[in-house]
């Protein structure tokens, strides 16, 4: 996972996304930044994170 510079601390919000069987996507949101896991087998399987601004991380919380 590449994780930008600031990433830290740890997040303050998760949104989890189950489907029948087993957790599908899990999204972190922290202070400044937004990252997530799909948890899918092989190499689909990806993790992400990014700087957001303060008016992104307020519309994502909405």
């Amino acid at each position: 996972m590449a994780i930008p510079n600031g990433t830290f601390p740890t997040p303050t919000h998760a949104i989890v996304v189950n489907d029948r069987v087993n957790i599908n996507l899990v999204v972190f949101i922290g202070l400044d930044w937004i990252g997530g896991r799909n948890i899918l087998p092989g190499k689909l399987a990806v993790n992400r994170a990014r700087h957001i601004s303060e008016v992104e991380r307020a519309s994502i919380l909405k």
